[in-house]
């Protein structure tokens, strides 16, 4: 079929994200008690950071974590997704 995790799972391997696997969507704590976990490395994480940056998507990461008392460096730039359901999961 067209998209679902297969399909998210086959775009990250083609595209050199080899230690990046989607088991659940992000949030799903059913998923998640039943085992099915997302998993990446440091180095795919860092890459997929630096590609927000470099195509502004970046900007999607707007959620205000200093609204739940994370308290942010001064000077610090925070770019943040909250999940629903899971706990201090951002």
């Amino acid at each position: 079929g067209i998209g679902g995790l297969d399909a998210l799972n086959d775009w990250l391997s083609d595209n050199r994200y080899s230690r990046t696997t989607f088991g659940r969507k992000f949030g799903d704590v059913a998923a998640s008690e039943r085992g099915y976990e997302n998993y990446t490395s440091a180095d795919d994480a860092a890459r997929m950071l630096s590609a927000c940056i470099n195509d502004g998507s970046y900007e999607l990461m707007n959620y205000d974590i200093a609204s739940e008392g994370v308290r942010i460096p001064a000077g610090a730039t925070v770019h943040a997704h909250r999940g629903m359901g899971i706990q201090d999961a951002y």
